[in-house]
């Protein structure tokens, strides 16, 4: 019998990633700041530090800080998506997000690759 990770097209692996998570509306930008709890060739879960429960279906910019090193350097490594959920905490004044990737790139699949048990989930979107 299958676990439920090898039933998963893109099955999701625990790691914990700053994250900076971008909206934008007219001219005016916001950032935004938090980590993620899981991710996947298709999607994150985030616990952010402010409350985003009014976004949802809003198009984001994300930015890994993966805290790995090359050459001495952390990678940051950004992408596109659009937040499919969010859940309020108002105890910790933050919410917890699912974010799915509208768009890769191949630094990122190249990255998630580099991590040793993503090979299974590195289908081409």
């Amino acid at each position: 019998m299958k676990d439920r990770l090898e039933r998963r097209k893109h099955p999701r692996y625990p790691l914990r990633w700053d994250v900076s998570i971008m909206t934008c509306q007219g001219h005016v930008r916001q950032i935004y700041h938090g980590h993620t709890l899981a991710i996947s060739l298709c999607e994150a879960y985030i616990l952010c530090n402010e409350d985003l429960s009014a976004k949802v279906a809003d198009a984001v910019t994300l930015r890994f800080d993966t805290a790995r090193q090359s050459g001495g350097r952390f990678l940051h490594v950004e992408t596109v998506g659009r937040i499919l959920h969010a859940t309020s905490y108002s105890d910790i004044g933050g919410s917890w997000l699912r974010v799915e990737f509208t768009a890769t790139s191949n630094e990122f699949r190249n990255l998630l690759s580099s991590l040793g048990g993503y090979k299974a989930c590195l289908i081409a979107v």
